[in-house]
């Protein structure tokens, strides 16, 4: 099985599309084994020994780190662990967060049909 263009399967994490980019690093993660990182802060196999484990783990955060949004990338730009990275992301834009909900409520309010777009792009965005 061929792997996926980067390019055509990656999107970069904004303050706005972290439902869908969580989903697609998950699975990007996977993609190249290094999905374990991000389970928990025990999921170290137990075969594995430290020294793996730690490039594994700064593996991981260098793929994270390169599909987020510079905006994001001054937030985390010095984790080094997987699970903390994926953690504060996970903390910072999820929508349980009340903070995430008032920017998402304000910006659905603002949203307007633009004429001209397809109303299958119009309802994508929404």
């Amino acid at each position: 099985m061929e792997e996926p263009k980067e390019s055509n399967f990656m999107i970069r994490l904004t303050s706005s599309n972290y439902a869908i980019w969580k989903s697609r690093m998950e699975d990007y993660l996977c993609w190249h084994e290094l999905d374990d990182t991000i389970l928990g802060a025990n999921s170290k196999p137990k075969d594995m020994d430290d020294e793996k484990w730690k490039k594994l783990n700064k593996r991981a955060c260098a793929k994270i780190k390169q599909w987020v949004d510079n905006n994001v990338y001054n937030h985390v730009a010095n984790e080094t662990d997987a699970y903390k990275l994926w953690t504060s992301l996970k903390e910072t834009y999820e929508l349980n967060n009340a903070q995430n909900q008032a920017f998402i409520f304000r910006k659905l309010m603002m949203m307007r049909y633009k004429d001209g777009t397809p109303m299958a792009e119009h309802l994508n965005y929404f």
